[in-house]
C-alpha cells in the first residue's frame, strides 16, 4: 500500500506543477497568436 501512496503523491505533485504553469502557457499562446495576427496583417499592407 505504501507504494501506491507514493505514486499518488507523485501524481499530485505533477498536477500541482502543471497547474502552476498553465497561466504562463496560456499567456504565451495569446502573445504568439497576437504576434502572428500582427505579422499577417502587416504582410497584407
Amino acid at each position: 500500500m505504501d507504494r501506491l501512496e507514493r505514486r499518488a503523491a507523485a501524481g499530485r505533485r505533477l498536477a500541482a506543477r502543471v497547474s502552476g504553469l498553465a497561466p504562463l502557457g496560456t499567456a504565451a499562446m495569446v502573445v504568439l497568436l497576437g504576434a502572428g495576427l500582427v505579422l499577417r496583417s502587416a504582410a497584407a499592407l
